[in-house]
């Protein structure tokens, strides 16, 4: 998942300084008009479904602290939550590395939005997240709140 946020956020940012032909610019366009939908769907289920108590916290919901046969109950196969985690789930948690997950997530669709000159509603609602979760000081005040994993 990384590296095609990563290649979203530097496609965008190409077309921006015009490195593509204009067919090339074209059929990108094109497709992040149309991507835009369902990674704006999938970025809402993530910031819905995994956000923590404290605002600008995340945790991955589903783990369970009864499971006695996991020493890290349900972490993902994926890897895409491969930092370790307690072996005694809360929904105290609040993991760093869906943190950055989700930073680079708004800061690419705030890009997306951008480029195509959205709603400034849309387009401002992922800047203000990428914002809030790119801060500092918010950071070490959330995590000074123990527990953070």
């Amino acid at each position: 998942m990384v590296l095609s946020t990563c290649f979203v956020f530097d496609i965008v940012n190409d077309l921006k300084k015009n490195k593509f032909t204009a067919n090339e610019s074209n059929e990108i366009t094109s497709f992040l008009e149309q991507a835009f939908v369902r990674l704006e769907a999938w970025f809402q289920w993530f910031n819905t479904t995994q956000s923590g108590k404290e605002i600008g916290s995340n945790y991955w919901h589903g783990r369970h602290s009864t499971a006695t046969r996991e020493l890290n109950p349900k972490t993902l196969s994926s890897g895409l939550d491969d930092n370790p985690h307690a072996s005694h789930p809360s929904e105290d948690e609040r993991h760093l590395d869906l943190r950055c997950w989700m930073l680079l997530a708004a800061d690419c669709m705030d890009s997306i939005g951008k480029l195509f000159e959205m709603e400034k509603t849309s387009a401002e609602e992922y800047g203000s997240t990428a914002k809030l979760l790119s801060d500092f000081a918010t950071l070490n005040q959330v995590c000074l709140l123990p527990p953070c994993g």
